[in-house]
């Protein structure tokens, strides 16, 4: 009867520190991808897309940000030259407002330019 009750608190000790986090969450105080790219797009500002060929262009862009809390621009992925350029320029080391972000994590964003008519 002894091992019964012992095997029993043991059982019910697993079963409550399971189910308890072990630690705090610490992805709760991170901006979401939305936050950083409204002011991503904010910062590159809007570039001169007259000399497009196509109606819009896409740049699939990966940055991370540093221990200053400046973007580095990983790789700016388009067809468009002029693009990645303008992005890499207008990007690199710029400072962020956003607070909470997890510093030198490569964050995935995809922006769209699209040409005025």
């Amino acid at each position: 009867m002894k091992k019964q009750l012992q095997s029993l608190g043991c059982l019910f000790l697993f079963a409550l520190f399971s189910t308890m986090p072990l630690q705090a969450n610490p992805d709760n105080n991170y901006p979401n991808v939305k936050t950083l790219r409204t002011e991503i797009m904010a910062l590159i500002k809007k570039p001169d897309l007259s000399t497009l060929d196509n109606k819009e262009e896409i740049v699939k862009l990966s940055f991370l940000v540093n221990t200053n809390k400046e973007v580095v621009v990983v790789d700016a992925n388009t067809q468009n030259d002029f693009l990645e350029a303008y992005i890499k320029e207008n990007l690199n080391y710029q400072q962020i407002k956003t607070d909470y972000v997890q510093l030198n994590k490569i964050y995935h964003i995809k922006l769209v330019f699209k040409k005025k008519r």
